[in-house]
């Protein structure tokens, strides 16, 4: 990741759909909360390494954790979400504002 330098890492849990529910069951997705600690786990490798990664986003019904690469930062939102009425609940604002203090990233206005 160090040498790669990518601007975000999308750690994500593979998910039971389309032709590949032949293969492998519901059983074989990880659960949010498994993603979300191997993300961490893989932040705080990649920041021992050298990087300058950070937390930076998470969709728990799609089981993605996003780090953000903090040496090539890029502001990835077109409209803000907090810019935009009504797209964050105050219960989102309060469950992101819990994320970002647990694992580090900027507040949400």
């Amino acid at each position: 990741m160090v040498i790669g330098n990518p601007h975000f890492i999308e750690v994500k849990s593979y998910m039971n759909l389309g032709h590949s529910v032949y293969r492998l069951s519901r059983g074989d997705m990880l659960t949010h909360e498994e993603v979300r600690d191997w993300a961490m786990k893989l932040l705080d490798e990649i920041n021992r390494q050298g990087g300058n990664f950070r937390y930076m986003d998470e969709d728990p019904p799609s089981r993605i954790v996003v780090l953000q690469n903090m040496g090539r930062y890029v502001d990835r939102w077109i409209v803000k979400p907090e810019q935009q009425p009504g797209v964050l609940s105050e219960a989102d604002k309060k469950k992101l504002e819990d994320a970002l203090r647990k694992y580090g990233g900027p507040r949400v206005s």
